[in-house]
């Protein structure tokens, strides 16, 4: 079993993983693990799996609260936890939270409060739609870029990174406008929908997490290391 204060080591059964945080299970779906892994460890599965066992490592600390270490960080791989990340996010959490809100609200009466409600998750769903395209669009294929050491002179890392807002603060006030101002009975579909915010919200804070403390300074050594190679076979 595995102490809560101690990181993620790669002879760690990844069944303790899970029973340590069950936010895990959302990390080895991004990573395609299915279940049934056993007593297998966490080196056992990624290297059956094919995934950089560093990489894997890094994501499951920082979520856990844990030391990481950014070392030996394998970009295409956090960039494949990263799309599966977003398609996740865009394609199941926030259509399972809208059909929740409508049903929830529905169930009571279609009155102006309702109607806000709706209208703000969709301006709020619109926005993360338009920040992991930006990122799927631009951010990435950057990236890849770099990868190839074919450095692009219109765009740098630390231009994400200083607009690379959170998008979680419009969920916190989406359930506000619930808890403080919307009347309506405590309902089985309000509750489902309320905790489905609340774990988007988590799970979009854990997100933009790994992207800030991870995926950020990983580009920018990349960055300096390709800039390095170039200066040095035009010299």
């Amino acid at each position: 079993m595995i102490k809560s204060s101690i990181k993620y080591l790669a002879t760690d059964k990844v069944r303790d993983l899970v029973e340590d945080n069950n936010q895990l299970l959302l990390v080895l779906n991004r990573f395609r693990v299915p279940f049934g892994f056993g007593e297998r460890t966490v080196c056992e599965v990624c290297e059956e799996k094919g995934i950089d066992c560093p990489t894997f490592l890094a994501i499951a600390n920082l979520i856990s609260g844990k030391r990481f270490s950014i070392n030996e960080i394998e970009l295409p791989t956090l960039l494949s936890y990263l799309r599966e990340a977003h398609s996740y996010i865009l394609d199941f959490r926030l259509p399972d939270i809208r059909e929740a809100l409508v049903s929830a609200v529905h169930q009571q009466r279609l009155d102006d409060v309702a109607v806000h409600i709706i209208r703000f998750f969709d301006e709020y769903a619109d926005e993360v739609h338009s920040h992991m395209d930006y990122e799927n669009r631009i951010v990435f294929p950057y990236i890849e870029e770099l990868l190839g050491g074919k450095p692009s002179g219109g765009f740098r890392i630390s231009d994400f990174a200083s607009k690379h807002e959170s998008v979680v603060s419009k969920l916190n006030e989406l359930k506000d406008i619930f808890l403080q101002h919307y009347v309506m009975p405590n309902t089985r579909m309000l509750n489902r929908a309320l905790f489905n915010i609340s774990a988007c919200g988590e799970d979009l804070v854990s997100h933009c997490e790994i992207e800030n403390l991870i995926l950020v300074p990983a580009v920018e050594a990349l960055e300096k290391a390709v800039c390095a190679t170039n200066r040095s076979q035009n010299s």
